[in-house]
């Protein structure tokens, strides 16, 4: 299958760029690679068939022959006609070719006029073919179409009847070069029957690629033989055609002169002659019938040839051959046109030697915006593409002074596949000179500029397939509009611009996209109509929105469609949801809500003419309130992909049409990182409409989005204080639980300087004493703190300790943590709650400072809100402050190693928290205990020391409260009387403040203390080895339900699923000291999809390790359940704990092993992160693979095809998207039972973006039946793989599904695929099953061919935008 029309639109625009499309390097027409192909039929001993133009009834078409002739037709090769066929018989003459039974004389006469230029014959039919060296039935032809040379590939079967060819054939019964190369025309044509009358200019153009130039002789010019004999001098072509009979019917009547009435000729020569002493003027012509000759003065009996010089004698050939001559007054009288086309622009212009340059636009006129017209009305004529031209000085031949420099060419070309169903329009240009005070614009010019008359144009509006005019103006700047006669006519159009002078053209509506940032105001009903349409945990699914969008955004406007379609919900999901989970949360939701109601209010304003739809022209309109200009043909690519058939917007598609730009245009600025280029590789290029997927990281929103740099600077060049939108100063950002009803209506949010006159940042340094515990039970969070105050660097790049309240303050801070995997920069505001002017949450024993306050806000950010701090583990926080690896040693079995590890972390970069026992039931009621310390309380380790006592040592561990109170009052406490019994030296380690800080022995600890937490950057200390360097390794996962959600062991068919990573350790030299010690950390850390922290739950969760076996070590895909019952695991976490992170040391060989990281029960979904530190170079991937893995798979053909086209075909022979839903759900569900309503309209929207290769909005035939061969192979693949008998897939289902469709596809692809196009199961339909396998074809194809089959594909700003908004 090809890649996407857009695609194939960028590429060709590319290829331009890169000389494609001129002669030596011609486009590949239909994208069919002539060598390759051949290379491929003659390794595989076969002979072409052109599936693209086939041997069948359809590439003949209807009207050239009587139904009962066409079933008689056979196609035959050249070698079932004749024993020895060969291409050319002593090279190729005029007088080679028969016209066959098709009435495309216009066609053949160029072909005469062709063959006297041999240069110009050779590079269009290839002479260098034939029928015995490598002959695989294969041949190709070069013409020129629509601005760019394309090589056009045929197989050469041909059509006869009674084994006798039926159009055009040679005189010469072996020889084939005519019949192919009109086989070849036919198939740029849509057909042989689609060649049945035409121009001649047109094949003349196609042949040369020159402009051409009509000469109506009814009112010659007195040049006319000075451009004659100039043409017959240059490589030129002409032709030239007889007037119409009666009321212009084609009957090709014999006029009494020999002329044929409708008739195209070829101008073959011209010769001055001299009778009777006076000089004659004669034009020789060629009638491609091939006889059939002028019967009066000059013609080849005439008795006027025996009065001429001797010399002029050999001018007189007596054959019927249907060539002649007649006088050049006879020429004027009998023809009504000469067609002149040429490769050298001096020929026309009549100028000597200029160097002409060329500039080449290709444009649209688009029913409804750039289709305005001509000037009769100019309001609507401004509406037309606008072009800029600058004229440079240039010095000139003296000779050349008078004559033109600029000659304007304007070729139209219809959407049409067909050439019969093209009409062309009556078209034009206009030129006007831009005044110095507007040569600054960028933009359009609006119609009163159009007030003033031009300065140049075309004669008339003539209903040909181009026009050209020349022109001599002096330097400066220009604007050409070209247009058709009447507006809201539509095709496309090819503007060339030949001038002496360098010229600069650029189209004046611009390229692509410019965007300005638009904010909508708030909308304060959003937060209450979020929650009544989330889910349990707080979230809302595209079945949810739907209902939400439905039942609200309508209100106060009547509703004229039936709204928001599931399909349509999908994509805005995909488009919204930062966290890639298939779901908004409340964050999502109302910045959504925000959007698309100030995005209705614009729509129902721009909506002047009240039809409930915007036409292009109000769509335009509305976009630039939105914030997007858009040029010409991005405005044209938006009605063909949003647009109904009469190209006009509704509500839900104007808002998901906005959403996917902006979501697109940031999506570039992202990834282009401010450059002109954006570079995806293959995987990130497939995941291209699910925006959030191109981060970085898919963790916390939120904190991801804001710029703190940026922002500050904003606010000090507007002179504002930041407001937090993201975590507003509301009550939704406390959260419920720490705080009673009644008080949630008393907090009023204040800054610093609101609560005292001189605050700071930080007074006097940052330590563990500076901060007391609010009303928030997040002790767990406050120890970490506690410890983190005493590593000074770790301090100072989480708190940014340079902020302050003095230079530069704006109400912005900022604050670094470390989350799933990343750091992430968090930027707050500084409003903080209080009642009463007193701060709530944590606050620092110096009114003035306000560090822990805003540390507190920012990780209450990240946590959701204040209230989701309630209650958690001090590992939780240690790791978002140290991004290192951790530990839990419980306290109840210490290791031998404990204080060795305690001593090592506290003379490392090292973190430490420890926490007590539960009390009764487990109550989180903070009982303080005789003893001093309190139940299910978190504390700080701040230190250790080894003292004497009594002449024996005694190990101690220094301990803080983060209440800042509260001490152990036993052993070794502040008041001790152990402390007498020291050495001296010993001594300094007592100090007697209640401050919460606190000495136990090694014993208590462990008797009083239930765990032992540490984090630090350094693996050694874990892994108490020496001065070694670890590697890290990092992968993100998921755990999904239905498929890689296996669960443990238990049930290994289910465990086999699970994400399976394969290690390669690599031998490595090793400290002698280490030899008994760790090499390998495992660490593996789970996040639930949760927004809010009290919603996340942790599963209990753990991982196995095996080995490799030498003969497996070559496989590439999941093992499967087979090797997990054959193979030892040789590693294991002790136990599955539902903990935030689990880690395990080893000692491995080197080799290759397996890690199959899971959950204890299957079907519990949750990310994970997997990080392997190793003291060898180690590599760790994905057993499951990346992103897809492609085979070929050709879809048997089906025989019905071409009847239900036709069926569902509008006259033009296409089909739209409204069409397409009938044919699809009319036909395809034919068979099982169909359990779903089918293909919507939006899919099949998607489906015309996929497979549409002209860009046009609706199928050809061969794009609609390429479309539904591959719909009934993946329909059978469907109902072939649906074993559960459901109507739908599950995502086991659906990964064998895509198997037999030729794709494998990694977990990580397979579950976005399920996010995307399943249900709120995560099942698959049939239509979704469709479209996702016809996205996925399309993209690896789009990204073949953009990437040149390298590793990467650059994109530029337009193109990608082109590539996503039609899709």
């Amino acid at each position: 299958m090809p890649a996407p029309g857009v695609c194939l639109n960028i590429l060709s625009e590319r290829n331009l760029k890169d000389g494609q499309g001129s002669l030596n390097n011609p486009e590949k027409y239909l994208d069919q690679d002539f060598h390759r192909l051949k290379q491929f039929c003659l390794k595989e001993r076969m002979r072409f068939v052109d599936n693209l133009f086939p041997p069948e009834i359809k590439s003949i078409g209807m009207g050239s022959l009587t139904r009962e002739d066409l079933q008689r037709v056979v196609w035959r090769r050249p070698n079932e006609l004749v024993p020895n066929p060969v291409y050319m018989v002593q090279g190729t003459s005029r007088f080679d070719i028969v016209q066959g039974v098709l009435g495309n004389c216009w066609f053949l006469a160029s072909v005469g006029a062709l063959t006297f230029q041999k240069h110009i014959m050779k590079q269009v039919i290839h002479d260098e073919q034939d029928f015995s060296v490598d002959y695989a039935g294969i041949f190709h032809f070069k013409f020129w179409r629509f601005g760019s040379w394309v090589d056009v590939v045929i197989d050469d079967k041909l059509p006869t009847i009674d084994d006798r060819l039926i159009f055009v054939h040679s005189k010469h019964p072996n020889e084939f070069w005519p019949s192919l190369l009109e086989k070849a025309y036919a198939k740029v044509c849509g057909s042989y029957a689609d060649m049945n009358v035409g121009s001649i200019s047109e094949a003349l153009a196609d042949f040369t690629g020159g402009p051409h130039m009509n000469i109506k002789l009814s009112e010659a010019a007195g040049k006319l033989w000075d451009i004659m004999v100039r043409a017959c001098q240059s490589e030129s072509l002409m032709g030239c055609s007889t007037s119409g009979g009666q009321a212009g019917q084609l009957q090709n009547k014999v006029l009494p002169n020999g002329l044929v009435e409708m008739h195209a000729y070829t101008v073959t020569g011209v010769a001055e002659v001299v009778f009777k002493g006076r000089p004659v003027k004669l034009v020789r012509i060629f009638n491609p019938w091939g006889h059939g000759e002028w019967n009066r003065d000059w013609s080849d009996r005439s008795p006027l040839w025996e009065c001429v010089r001797p010399e002029d004698q050999k001018h007189n050939v007596v054959l019927d051959n249907g060539e002649f001559w007649m006088s050049m007054e006879d020429f004027s009288k009998n023809f009504s046109d000469l067609d002149v086309c040429c490769l050298d622009v001096n020929f026309l212009a009549g100028s000597h030697s200029s160097a002409w340059k060329t500039e080449v636009h290709r444009g649209q006129w688009t029913t409804g915006t750039t289709a305005g017209g001509c000037s009769n009305n100019i309001d609507s004529f401004s509406r037309n593409p606008q072009f800029r031209v600058t004229l440079k000085e240039t010095v000139e031949d003296p000779r050349d002074e008078n004559s033109p420099n600029l000659l304007v060419s304007l070729i139209q070309k219809n959407q049409k596949r067909n050439r019969h169903l093209a009409t062309n329009f009556h078209i034009g240009f206009s030129i006007y000179e831009v005044p110095a005070h507007v040569k600054d614009r960028r933009e359009k010019f609006p119609a009163s500029f159009f007030k003033t008359n031009p300065i140049g144009k075309t004669k008339s509006f003539l209903n040909a397939r181009d026009v050209m005019e020349f022109f001599r103006f002096k330097a400066g700047e220009y604007l050409i509009v070209p247009s058709t006669f009447n507006p809201n006519e539509a095709a496309s159009f090819l503007l060339t611009v030949y001038s002496k002078t360098e010229a600069v053209i650029e189209d004046n509506s611009g390229y692509g996209i410019t965007r300005t940032k638009v904010i909508p105001r708030d909308n304060d009903e959003s937060f209450q109509l979020f929650s009544k349409y989330a889910d349990e945990y707080g979230e809302v699914d595209a079945e949810g929105l739907r209902r939400l969008l439905n039942e609200n955004l309508y209100a106060g406007h009547s509703q004229k469609t039936p709204g928001f379609s599931l399909d349509l919900c999908k994509s805005v999901v995909a488009l919204m949801d930062l966290s890639v989970t298939g779901r908004l949360c409340e964050f999502e939701c109302l910045r959504l809500w925000k959007r698309v109601v100030f995005q209705r209010d614009i729509f129902y304003k721009m909506d002047v003419s009240r039809t409930g739809s915007l036409s292009l022209n109000e769509l335009r309109n509305a976009l630039e309130v939105t914030g997007f200009m858009l040029s010409d043909s991005m405005l044209n690519l938006m009605a063909l992909r949003y647009g109904d058939f009469s190209g006009e917007i509704t509500l839900e598609n104007f808002i998901v049409l906005v959403l996917r730009m902006d979501c697109m245009a940031k999506i570039f600025k992202r990834l282009a990182s401010g450059g002109p280029n954006m570079t995806l590789g293959e995987n990130e290029e497939r995941q291209d409409n699910l925006p959030a997927t191109v981060r970085d990281d898919r963790s916390d929103p939120q904190c991801q989005r804001l710029d703190f740099q940026q922002l500050k600077q904003l606010c000090l060049k507007e002179r504002l204080r930041f407001r937090d939108n993201l975590f507003p100063p509301e009550m939704k950002s406390i959260g419920f639980g720490p705080l009673e009803q009644d008080d949630l209506w008393r907090v009023v949010w204040k800054r610093p300087h609101e609560l005292v006159q001189n605050p700071v940042y930080i007074a006097q340094g940052a330590s563990r004493f500076d901060f007391l515990q609010g009303r928030l039970g997040n002790c767990w969070f406050l120890a970490s703190v506690g410890a983190l105050t005493f590593q000074r660097q770790i301090m100072k790049q989480v708190i940014h300790e340079e902020q302050s309240f003095a230079e530069d303050y704006v109400g912005i801070f900022h604050f670094k943590f470390w989350r799933f995997g990343s750091w992430v920069d968090v930027v707050i505001d500084d409003k903080l709650p209080t009642i009463d002017g007193r701060l709530i949450f944590v606050q620092s024993k110096m009114p003035n400072e306000f560090w822990p306050a805003l540390l507190e806000k920012a990780y209450a950010k990240v946590c959701g809100s204040y209230a989701d701090m309630d209650a958690g583990n001090i590992c939780e926080a240690l790791m978002d402050f140290t991004g290192g690896p951790h530990m839990t040693i419980k306290l109840s079995e210490p290791s031998e190693k404990l204080w060795d590890i305690m001593r090592r972390a506290c003379q490392s970069v090292s973190l430490m928290g420890c926490g007590t026992r539960g009390g009764e039931a487990g109550l989180l009621q903070n009982n303080v205990l005789p003893n001093g310390l309190v139940e299910m309380h978190a504390y700080t380790v701040t230190g250790v020391a080894e003292v004497v006592c009594k002449g024996r040592p005694v190990k101690l561990v220094r301990i803080f409260n983060p209440w800042g109170h509260g001490e152990w009052n036993r052993d070794w406490s502040d008041r001790s009387p152990l402390w007498e019994l020291v050495r001296p030296e010993d001594q300094k380690c007592k100090v007697v403040l209640d401050n919460g800080e606190f000495w136990m022995s090694m014993e208590d600890f462990c008797k009083n203390y239930s765990d032992l937490d540490i984090c630090c950057s350094d693996v050694n200390v874990l892994a108490g080895s020496h001065s070694s360097s670890w590697e890290t390794e990092v992968h993100k996962g998921q755990w999904v339900i239905g498929t890689t959600a296996g669960g443990c062991l238990n049930d290994i068919d289910s465990f086999s699923r699970n994400p399976q990573f394969r290690v390669t350790l690599k031998e490595t030299g090793e400290d002698p000291r280490d030899k008994s010690s760790s090499n390998l950390l495992v660490s593996l850390i789970q996040k639930s999809h949760k927004r809010n922290r009290h919603l996340a739950t942790n599963l209990h969760i753990g991982f196995i390790i095996y080995e490799v076996p030498a003969h497996l070590k070559d496989q590439r895909e999941k093992f499967p359940a087979s090797f997990f019952r054959n193979t030892r695991l040789v590693g294991k976490n002790e136990s599955y704990i539902n903990a935030r992170e689990i880690m395990e040391l080893f000692r491995f060989k080197a080799g290759e092993y397996l890690i199959v990281p899971s959950t204890f029960h299957p079907n519990e979904a949750a990310s994970f992160l997997l990080t392997v530190y190793s003291k060898t170079k180690a590599t760790i991937e994905d057993s499951s693979g990346y992103g897809i893995t492609r085979s070929k798979i050709i879809p048997r053909d089906n025989d019905e095809s071409f009847q239900l086209f036709s069926k569902y075909a509008d006259k033009y022979g296409e089909v739209d998207a409204e069409g397409l839903q009938k044919l699809l759900n009319e036909n395809l569900f034919a068979g099982p039972s169909q359990k779903t309503t089918g293909f919507s309209l939006d899919l099949c929207k998607i489906i015309v973006a996929l497979m549409d290769l002209s860009v046009t909005g609706k199928l050809s035939e061969f794009e609609c039946l390429r479309l539904w061969k591959r719909a009934v192979f993946l329909k059978d693949i469907f109902y072939g793989k649906d074993v559960s008998h459901t109507g739908s897939l599950s995502l086991n289902e659906l990964r064998n599904a895509l198997n037999v469709a030729g794709f494998i596809l990694s977990d990580s692809m397979l579950n976005l695929m399920a996010l995307r196009y399943g249900n709120s199961n995560g099942e698959i339909t049939l239509e979704n099953f469709i479209v996702l396998v016809l996205r996925m074809d399309c993209m690896a194809k789009t990204f073949k061919r953009l990437s040149a089959g390298g590793p990467n594909m650059m994109l530029g700003e337009n193109e990608w935008m082109h590539l996503t908004m039609y899709s």
